[in-house]
């Protein structure tokens, strides 16, 4: 008598997988035509009333509200399928072209960025380690930060400027009121005009860098010659884990990978055939490559969502900061509308 093939079960697991999935977008579907046909009955009741502008905003921020669900309901049910995360991850791919299937509007665009690929600007600060090891961490923080910073890509930017720069973003950060080298605490701030004090706390936007001694708009947020450094450094986490699945070229390179390293790497995770093989952070030994693991993960937490809606001459514009649990349960940390 023929035994079973023992292919069977990993398969059916992966169409279980694929079920779940389809059921999840299938309820958000429905929450979500509900929730929109609902506003549209209160606008065209209401538009007697109102100005042709202020329904089309309505209408708008309708579509962005939807698109925002449905990134987190995607995000909900990727991490319920599995542990580690990759750029061909349904969260990754979704784009305006499912929001306007999903609602028939066709104004819309949808863009969801892996955050957890970037520098934490808050890991410079071994906050949850003691001793040598939190010496460690941040050396090896420092280090990456320097890489990044005199790579080139951001203009003409000598080591000892680099040096200064972290001193000073560090100094930012830390509890004490002791300037680094090359750094500055509330006294080198308060002594300017319009003088302030030192957050001496965990960054809370990119923003406020540019309060930061040595950092500077151009630097921080790229101009028509370069990109900036909000790019590939982000104030979500400060564990200091870059997932290396989602990380650009860039933040590769300040990790410690040479640029022949960077491209094998790149390569070797594109490849469909590697895909089970990127849920481990060790995967580039497989390429001869050793990254500090105090440094690399290959899951994300956070995610910066952005979601355009035009109708006509009317546009808006939402954006959103979601932070995703280990269960999966994602919650919104800020949520900007213009």
């Amino acid at each position: 008598m023929p035994r079973p093939s023992t292919c069977r079960a990993p398969a059916l697991r992966r169409r279980t997988d694929e079920r779940g999935l389809a059921l999840i977008l299938a309820l958000l579907v429905i929450a979500l035509l509900t929730t929109l046909t609902l506003r549209l009955i209160g606008i065209s009741r209401g538009e007697r009333h109102d100005s042709g502008a202020f329904a089309a905003h309505t209408r708008l921020d309708a579509v962005l509200h939807s698109g925002l669900q449905l990134t987190l309901a995607v995000l909900q049910a990727n991490r319920h399928m599995q542990s580690f995360d990759t750029p061909a991850d349904p969260w990754a791919k979704i784009s305006g072209r499912e929001l306007q299937a999903l609602l028939g509007h066709e104004g819309a665009a949808l863009e969801v960025r892996d955050l957890s690929g970037r520098l934490q600007v808050n890991a410079l600060i071994g906050q949850d380690a003691r001793g040598a090891n939190r010496a460690r961490r941040e050396r090896l923080q420092r280090e990456a930060w320097l890489r990044l910073l005199t790579s080139g890509r951001f203009g003409p930017l000598s080591e000892d400027e680099a040096l200064a720069l972290i001193d000073a973003l560090t100094d930012w950060i830390d509890a004490d009121d002791s300037p680094r080298p090359a750094g500055a605490e509330s006294s080198w701030y308060q002594g300017r005009t319009g003088g302030y004090a030192c957050r001496n706390g965990p960054v809370a936007s990119l923003e406020e860098l540019l309060l930061v001694r040595d950092m500077n708009r151009a630097l921080l947020f790229g101009d028509r010659e370069q990109p900036g450094l909000a790019d590939f450094i982000t104030v979500s986490g400060s564990d200091g884990r870059v997932n290396i699945n989602t990380a650009a070229p860039e933040v590769l390179l300040a990790l410690g990978a040479s640029s022949g390293q960077v491209a094998d790497m790149i390569a070797f995770r594109a490849r469909a055939e590697n895909r089970l093989q990127l849920a481990q952070p060790d995967w580039p030994r497989r390429l001869g490559i050793s990254l500090p693991p105090e440094l690399i993960t290959t899951r994300s937490d956070a995610f910066l969502v952005r979601i355009e809606a035009t109708e006509g001459i009317f546009h808006r514009f939402g954006e959103a900061m979601v932070q995703r649990e280990s269960s999966g349960q994602c919650s919104v940390l800020s949520w900007y509308l213009r």
